[in-house]
């Protein structure tokens, strides 16, 4: 129901209470579809009535976590929203257009990885290039996928004044239970070569990485490296221990 429900509703001794009894007659409805369909994923999407709050997070599998799947503000949303919304339970949509480039098929994919990856967009209109490099980013996301389930994230790169106005950059280190760690870079608007550095919780070797083009990614003692030539680019990075 992606409307506002109003501040209330007729039918008790307030307007505010019998909104309240509507919304657990809605909680029950959801528990009831549970006891009658065991196993059954449910998804509740959280836009316009935006039920991101404790009860209906509980009942749900999966959260639609905002209606800016082809914003290019997503990855900001995405990370931000880490913090209200488990990982495992928040539906980040990437939406793939056969008029990509490459770099912003990595973009979407990689903003993705802050929670549950969907696909979406021009799936069977993309070149052979892109599809490649869509599955590569799908595959890389399976080897992270259980520490964005269980571990904890460290936030990078300076406040953005306007979501609508992105510069410089974010990252995301996320530490998982298994000693391996996922970075997630995204790159806005900057002038001339960009160059990040982040600081990691000790030493580590790379195992993996998710780009198109080459971003300069290395490891100095606990130090890890990158650069960016255009905006709006990103790469994902798994760590091993060293």
């Amino acid at each position: 129901y992606n409307d506002t429900i109003g501040i209330g509703c007729d039918g008790a001794e307030s307007p505010g209470e019998a909104l309240r009894i509507c919304m657990n007659a809605t909680k029950d409805f959801f528990k009831k579809i549970r006891e009658k369909v065991p196993g059954i994923a449910i998804e509740i999407c959280a836009s316009g009535g935006h039920r991101l709050e404790p009860g209906f997070m509980e009942l749900a599998d999966y959260l639609s976590f905002s209606d800016a799947h082809e914003e290019k503000e997503i990855p900001v949303i995405a990370r931000d929203l880490q913090r209200l919304v488990l990982p495992q339970k928040s539906q980040i949509w990437a939406v793939l257009r056969k008029t990509d480039p490459l770099e912003r098929i990595v973009y979407s994919v990689c903003a993705g990885m802050y929670g549950v990856l969907c696909i979406s967009g021009d799936v069977f209109d993309l070149s052979k290039e892109q599809k490649m490099l869509a599955r590569r980013g799908i595959e890389f996301y399976r080897k992270v996928s259980p520490f964005i389930v269980n571990g904890f994230t460290k936030r990078f790169g300076p406040f953005q004044h306007s979501n609508r106005a992105l510069e410089d950059y974010q990252a995301a280190v996320r530490y998982g239970e298994n000693g391996q760690v996922l970075v997630i870079v995204h790159s806005f608007a900057h002038d001339d070569l960009q160059e990040i550095t982040l600081l990691l919780d000790g030493e580590y070797r790379i195992g993996d990485r998710y780009e198109t083009g080459d971003h300069k990614i290395m490891i100095t003692g606990n130090m890890l490296h990158m650069q960016f030539a255009t905006g709006f680019d990103a790469v994902a990075v798994l760590l091993s221990p060293a």
